[in-house]
């Protein structure tokens, strides 16, 4: 299993305000890659909906920070492992109106298919150190990420003892 369904969703206010932010900010392209982002650095850290999601994470969970993730419509994420420490485990939802036009993500072992993951209005924790990819289709894919120090297996572990989340924003 690389990844699991939380169960939670965004309320829609905390929706409605980052799929708007998602769609009016500009990307940067990330190393040589064919995908952008946009961190907290650029424009979360002093957002209120951002301080009302990260309060409903246990603080169990090690945040190292919320991004929002933009895969342009049209393009090939490569097969890849997050090598980055602050991205071991991802809890994320999808910031679009229509699910259908949500690309699915694909893990992988030796270069074969072995899972994938059709998002849903759940949040959903993410295995970012198997290999896995996203190949987009003519909408821009917008995600909203929660990136964290803990790996999978250690958020799953907390997620079957008390939950990873607090009840209520």
């Amino acid at each position: 299993m690389n990844f699991l369904k939380t169960g939670k969703k965004l309320d829609s206010e905390i929706f409605s305000n980052f799929l708007k932010i998602a769609e009016n900010i500009s990307y940067k392209p990330y190393g040589n890659s064919d995908y952008a982002t946009a961190s907290t650095e650029n424009f979360l850290e002093s957002n209120e909906y951002t301080d009302r999601l990260l309060k409903i994470i246990n603080p169990k969970l090690n945040i190292a920070f919320p991004l929002i993730l933009c895969v342009p419509r049209n393009t090939k994420m490569g097969i890849h492992v997050d090598s980055h420490p602050t991205r071991k485990s991802v809890i994320s939802w999808a910031l679009t109106e229509d699910l259908s036009s949500f690309s699915e993500t694909y893990f992988y072992k030796d270069n074969q298919i072995t899972e994938t993951l059709f998002y849903g209005l759940d949040g959903v924790l993410v295995n970012t150190q198997v290999p896995h990819n996203v190949v987009n289709n003519n909408q821009n894919r917008y995600s909203l990420q929660i990136c964290l120090y803990n790996d999978f297996d250690e958020v799953i572990s907390i997620h079957n003892t008390e939950g990873i989340f607090n009840d209520s924003y």
